[in-house]
């Protein structure tokens, strides 16, 4: 039962956060793992979903890290998709242009609706620089999305 209500919504935010539907459900599952594993820890249901999100955040940036670590330099070929398709990728690439703690931070709480103490909480932080990375996140998208609107435009 926890399985059924808890994994759908965390899938959904680590392929938000990480760009991919499949990798973020693969990421949701090895959270998930990883919690069963030590279900014995958790004092509540709760406390192991605070958890299961606590380590899905932390495998998408350990990913993060690695790809953009090994990330070849260059042009990538772009495809022209439909609207709705392009409004996902103007999304996703500004997202993307985030530091990992700011993704982390503007998803749990702009996109799952956390209030700041919560996701401070899952991500082991204190709530100033939860609201530190939320500013600089939020900024930095309303930049990266205001520019790209300016481009359409043009």
């Amino acid at each position: 039962m926890f399985f059924k209500r808890e994994f759908p919504p965390l899938a959904r935010s680590l392929a938000f956060v990480m760009g991919d539907a499949d990798i973020g459900a693969d990421t949701a599952q090895e959270s998930f793992l990883r919690v069963f594993t030590r279900w014995d820890r958790y004092a509540s249901p709760d406390h192991a979903r605070r958890s299961a999100i606590r380590i899905g955040m932390n495998l998408a940036r350990s990913r993060w890290r690695r790809e953009h670590r090994m990330e070849p330099l260059g042009d990538r070929a772009e495809e022209s998709p439909g609207p709705d398709v392009e409004d996902r990728l103007v999304l996703g690439a500004a997202i993307s242009g985030l530091s990992p703690r700011q993704r982390s931070c503007v998803v749990l709480v702009d996109y799952l609706g956390f209030d700041v103490a919560e996701a401070a909480r899952i991500l082991r932080m204190i709530p100033s620089t939860v609201r530190v990375h939320l500013v600089r996140g939020r900024r930095r998208l309303a930049v990266t999305l205001q520019g790209s609107y300016l481009e359409e435009r043009e």
